[in-house]
């Protein structure tokens, strides 16, 4: 009797005496740095469009579109992570046949994935799952970190030192949901469809300790189902900006400060007008000043990173603020590129900071609205900010973010 079990089990290290160390080598390797361009190359991922070698002889790859399985109510992913590699849109039928199959996960040198509060490590794929008929080997569950399946009732089960099952929850077996987990060192929550689970009112579990602590060293998969879409990253799956299709010609010598939304953002201006910054450049270096070209970025010329451009060759700031009611407040910025009123668009942050009276110590960031899309036309655009009530002296700034 094959019994069903759709399990996913993270950290196990039954791989003494298996895999020598000195010989190791992992079936996938989770880059140490995400934010990279092209932005796919920051996470391990598997489509399936064939059979990976770690899951030879535990089921077979099939059509997505020959199951009878809705995808309602899955999240979108705004990068699109797997629709470049997922060209056969194929998906594994699992079946283990009992038995237990091991992706084991390396990062660098390493024959691990460290992973802590400050560095998380994100498991997500596309699941269709099967029920448990019976619980298999109940070591399995020891030697794991943390064990995910179905029961027969259609709950989620969470297994780690103790049983869990999510609140208020019945799974549809013949329904597509994308499964994340998140793990943060000592402790992990589990989402799906985007949305946080709680198991016993709690969105944080505590991992069984299994294994090296702040060490994720395989991701198994045991019994029937179907699966897609694996990935694993330092990065959530969920993440909203768009990146950078392939890797920029010219880069910066710093990011420093870059929230990893903005650094996206910057990489993928770079690499989008490669080619007319070698053109402004002109044979000089490759590597362009941070301060330069988050100037060209803000400002949307690559123009601006030629040597003979500098501050006197544009003009950014505010033309006016009207006060339109005690919460509304219109600003107009002006702008003026290579000594030409700027039309079209720009990157960056407005920012609008106030202050309730002369005597406030310090400013307060009030609302902002991102310039992307904003549309300058002859030099001029206008932005209504949605303030709160009271404050009567501002101060508009334009930042990278």
């Amino acid at each position: 009797m094959v019994e069903k079990l759709q399990r996913i089990t993270v950290g196990a290290i039954a791989l003494t005496g298996v895999i020598p160390l000195v010989a190791w080598g992992a079936d996938s390797t989770v880059p140490a740095d995400w934010n990279v361009a092209p932005i796919t190359s920051g996470a391990y991922i598997e489509t399936f469009n064939a059979l990976p070698a770690w899951a030879t002889g535990a089921g077979e790859v099939t059509a997505k579109s020959g199951l009878s399985a809705s995808s309602t109510g899955l999240p979108d992913r705004t990068n699109n992570w797997f629709a470049a590699g997922d060209s056969a849109n194929t998906v594994l039928a699992l079946d283990t046949a009992g038995t237990i199959i091991t992706n084991t996960l390396g990062e660098g040198e390493n024959n691990y994935v460290p992973v802590s509060s400050d560095n998380p490590v994100y498991f997500d794929l596309l699941v269709r799952f099967d029920p448990v008929d019976s619980i298999m080997d109940e070591s399995m569950f020891n030697e794991s970190k943390l064990s995910l399946y179905i029961n027969s009732d259609k709950q989620l089960v969470c297994r780690t030192t103790v049983t869990n099952i999510a609140d208020d929850l019945t799974l549809d077996t013949n329904t597509w949901y994308r499964l994340t987990v998140k793990m943060m060192g000592s402790t992990f929550s589990v989402l799906l469809n985007d949305q946080p689970l709680t198991f016993n009112s709690s969105e944080t579990l505590s991992i069984n300790t299994a294994g090296e602590s702040g060490q994720i060293t395989q991701a198994r998969f045991c019994g029937t189902g179907h699966l897609d879409d694996l990935y694993i990253s330092h990065q959530s799956p969920a993440y909203a900006v768009a990146g950078a299709s392939s890797a920029p010609s010219v880069t910066l010598d710093s990011y420093d400060g870059l929230a990893d939304e903005s650094k996206t953002s910057v990489l993928k201006w770079l690499a989008d007008n490669s080619a007319d910054l070698l053109t402004a450049i002109a044979g000089g270096s490759t590597v362009l000043a941070e301060a330069t070209g988050l100037t060209a970025y803000v400002l949307n010329t690559p123009g601006l990173v030629a040597s003979s451009a500098g501050e006197s060759q544009y003009a950014l700031g505010i033309a006016g603020i009207d006060v339109l009611s005690d919460t509304q407040v219109q600003v107009t910025v002006s702008l003026s590129v290579l000594n030409t009123e700027f039309t079209g668009s720009i990157n960056g942050v407005l920012k609008l900071e106030g202050k309730q009276s002369s005597s406030d110590a310090a400013f307060t960031v009030l609302t902002e609205t991102t310039f992307t899309g904003a549309a300058f036309t002859s030099g001029s655009a206008t932005f209504t900010f949605t303030i709160p009530a009271g404050y009567r002296i501002f101060k508009p700034v334009i930042t990278v973010e």
